[in-house]
């Protein structure tokens, strides 16, 4: 019954593969809010599959270099390689000093020249990565996850750590429980990096309710980090809003189908 139903509009992104698209996962039937139809997010096909009678093995090999970064909780570029294998007879190694593909985002994977023999794949290759000639080392193709978690090599500090505050009231025994939120932020990939419980009634929460105009409990607030998640933006604008400081604000209860305290009224709101 209490199902955070708006919050469904966090897409689960699914592997992005070498053509950069992004393929959006249907969420449980339990939810009840979509997104608006009128401005959908696209929807590009992954390149087929190899046929059967042309086994992967039989294709050109491509040397691939895995640019991992030093960062233990960013994307699995691992997952990239395997969703790639289906696609490119691939030689994987990990680079020694990955920060010399001059990469802005880390993960990413290099291919050698040879990936010019699978001309599918590197049509249109700057719309969704680069090449770096290296010297004695030649031309690459690097493809940089789009995914966070990530490492921004530019700003020196990982990108895509989200904080979620979850703005409670002790006070309101009927309300919807919080873990539901919790949950479903598992359940989606976007797995906060910090988790706080704030009571509306106490300074700080004063001071959110202030700082946000909160006028509904229970809540919760994404930080600016969120906004590294590209199919959070399109869907939130439906149950929440985007801060001028980026921050997630969930303020359409009343579209959740959950029971909730209006401050405004000062009573319990019950679907």
């Amino acid at each position: 019954m209490y199902t955070l139903a708006g919050i469904v509009l966090l897409n689960v992104i699914a592997i992005m593969i070498l053509s950069g698209r992004i393929e959006d996962t249907p969420v449980q039937e339990r939810i009840q809010v979509r997104a608006p139809t009128q401005d959908p997010i696209p929807e590009n096909p992954v390149p087929e599959p190899v046929p059967e009678e042309q086994a992967v093995d039989d294709l050109p090999l491509v040397r691939t270099l895995v640019l991992q970064a030093d960062c233990q909780d960013c994307y699995d570029i691992d997952l990239y390689v395997e969703t790639l294998r289906d696609y490119i007879n691939m030689d994987v190694e990990y680079a020694e000093d990955p920060y010399i593909f001059k990469s802005e985002r880390l993960p990413a994977l290099a291919f050698n020249t040879t990936i010019e023999e699978y001309p599918h794949l590197v049509d249109n290759w700057e719309s969704t990565g680069y090449t770096i000639q290296l010297l004695d080392k030649g031309t690459w193709y690097v493809l940089p996850t789009l995914n966070a978690p990530y490492l921004s090599t530019r700003e020196g500090r990982v990108r895509g750590r989200v904080t979620a505050t979850y703005l409670t009231m002790d006070a309101c025994d009927e309300c919807y429980d919080v873990q539901i939120t919790r949950e479903f932020l598992k359940e989606s990939r976007i797995i906060p990096y910090k988790e706080r419980d704030v009571d509306i009634a106490s300074d700080e929460g004063k001071q959110l309710r202030e700082q946000y105009g909160i006028t509904t409990v229970p809540t919760l607030i994404l930080d600016k980090e969120a906004d590294e998640y590209p199919n959070m933006r399109p869907g939130w604008t439906i149950v929440g809003s985007i801060e001028d400081d980026g921050s997630y604000i969930l303020r359409d209860l009343q579209k959740l189908s959950v029971v909730y305290y209006d401050l405004e009224q000062e009573s319990v709101m019950r679907p």
